[in-house]
C-alpha cells in the first residue's frame, strides 16, 4: 500500500479516549450530588441532565461556544436540569458540573495502540498533522499530558486558531503549513 505524504488526525476519541466514561462520570456525579442536596433524586437528575444536554448540544451556536468552555457548558446544562426539577440550590449547578468535568479529565487515557501507530507512520516518513476542536487550555493540556507534540509536524487547536472542524480554514491551514496536496493526504 502506498502511504500518503500527510495524515491529519483528530485528538478526542481518535488518539485519546475522551468519552467512554461519560455515563459513569455523570452517574457518580449525580449520586454524590444527591447525597449532599436534600430532595435530589440522582436518577431524576441524571435523566434531566441527559434531556438538557441533548438540547444544549443540538444547537450549532451553543455547540461551538460550548466546546470552547466545557465547564461553562456543563454548568448551563446542570442549571437547566435543576430548574426543570424545581430545585433552586445556589452554586449547585457549578459544583455538580465541575465535579463531572474533573472526573472526565481524570479518566482520559490514550487509546490502545495510538502512540505505536503515530510512531509507525513517523518512522515511514509520513508527516502528521492534528486538528482538534475545543479550548486552547483544555486541548493543549491533553496533548502535553500524553507527550504528543513530538509526533506531529503541525497541531491546530480551535481555541488558538479561531476556527474548528469541519470549517475549511482548518484543513487549508494544515495542508499549507505541511506543503501537502489534498489528494495525497489522509
Amino acid at each position: 500500500m502506498d502511504l500518503p505524504r500527510v495524515i491529519i488526525f483528530d485528538l478526542d476519541d481518535t488518539i485519546v479516549d475522551d468519552s467512554s466514561d461519560v455515563a459513569a462520570c455523570w452517574e457518580q456525579t449525580c449520586r454524590e450530588a444527591a447525597a449532599r442536596i436534600a430532595g435530589l433524586d440522582p436518577v431524576a437528575l441524571r435523566a434531566a441532565i441527559e434531556r438538557e444536554r441533548d438540547s444544549f448540544w443540538s444547537d450549532p451556536g451553543r455547540l461551538r461556544a460550548g466546546r470552547l468552555d466545557l465547564r461553562a457548558a456543563s454548568t448551563s446544562i446542570v442549571g437547566q436540569a435543576l430548574r426543570s426539577l424545581d430545585l433552586d440550590v445556589p452554586g449547585a449547578a457549578a459544583e455538580i458540573a465541575n465535579r463531572y468535568r474533573d472526573l472526565r479529565e481524570d479518566r482520559i487515557t490514550l487509546l490502545p495502540g495510538a502512540i505505536e501507530t503515530l510512531g509507525w507512520f513517523r518512522s515511514r516518513g509520513v508527516w502528521l498533522g492534528m486538528a482538534t476542536n475545543g479550548s486552547a487550555v483544555g486541548q493543549r493540556a491533553k496533548i502535553e499530558r500524553f507527550g504528543l507534540p513530538p509526533y506531529f509536524d503541525r497541531i491546530i487547536v480551535e481555541g488558538e486558531f479561531g476556527f474548528g472542524k469541519p470549517e475549511r480554514e482548518v484543513y487549508q491551514a494544515l495542508l499549507a503549513s505541511l506543503g501537502a496536496n489534498p489528494a495525497k493526504t489522509w
